[in-house]
């Protein structure tokens, strides 16, 4: 059985974290790197073994598969791009940074015969898996309280520049909205608060949230506080 080819656009850090755990996956090789910066596709290229492409188009044209692992900002041409020409597409989150654009690719995502993903890994860690399982084969519970705590995310700066990452809820905080999601279905009403302390934009959240199922929850996500508090905490009752 031929692998599935699959190209990486976006040679940084966690485009290099996917690449070494899909050439552990003897069903699949990566075929294409590409980078707007040159020298990260080389490197990755490199330690792949897959090829430079020249761009984004080229790369799309000759894979199977795409993983979209570039700035977010970028994520929904690409994303577009990939699934009008019917590839199957995993697009790091967020797929887009504003509603408009997140339409967009729905739009796209839904129209290609192709698999699309969006990379929300909470969904896929023990903690959170046990938790989904204990819930569906028990009750649904009728409150939580979740805490997210990204102090540390003070540096890189970029994490938090809107040119890079859409801002500080796109880079960070958007994972607890996914996984009360997966864990408690889809939301209803939200109200929420926020303010700015390290970032030029809000970093510091605070939101209550009431679900389909009933139950309701709170979120509080910092990005201006201590390692001595917990990096994720949720509580559900």
């Amino acid at each position: 059985m031929d692998k599935i080819k699959i190209g990486i656009i976006g040679a940084g850090y966690i485009g290099g974290v996917h690449a070494q755990v899909l050439a552990r996956d003897e069903r699949v090789r990566v075929s294409a790197i590409y980078d707007v910066m040159d020298e990260r596709a080389q490197s990755l290229s490199r330690s792949s073994g897959a090829i430079v492409s020249g761009n984004a188009e080229e790369l799309i044209e000759t894979c199977d598969a795409v993983y979209i692992t570039t700035p977010n900002t970028k994520h929904t041409e690409l994303a577009i791009t990939a699934a009008k020409a019917g590839k199957h597409v995993f697009c790091e989150k967020p797929m887009a940074t504003n509603l408009s654009d997140a339409q967009k690719v729905l739009d796209a995502a839904e129209a290609s015969n192709a698999v699309f993903q969006v990379g929300h890994n909470r969904r896929f860690a023990p903690v959170y898996a046990t938790l989904k399982q204990m819930i569906s084969e028990e009750a649904t519970p009728h409150s939580a309280h979740v805490k997210m705590n990204r102090g540390e995310l003070i540096n890189p700066e970029w994490v938090g520049d809107p040119q890079i990452t859409g801002g500080f809820l796109y880079e960070t905080t958007i994972h607890m909205f996914d996984m009360m999601r997966f864990l408690f279905g889809e939301v209803t009403q939200l109200t929420a608060l926020g303010s700015t302390h390290e970032y030029p934009e809000t970093d510091d959240f605070s939101v209550l949230l009431g679900f389909k199922s009933g139950v309701h929850a709170t979120l509080c996500s910092s990005a201006d506080a201590s390692w001595l508090f917990p990096f994720e905490r949720v509580e559900v009752f």
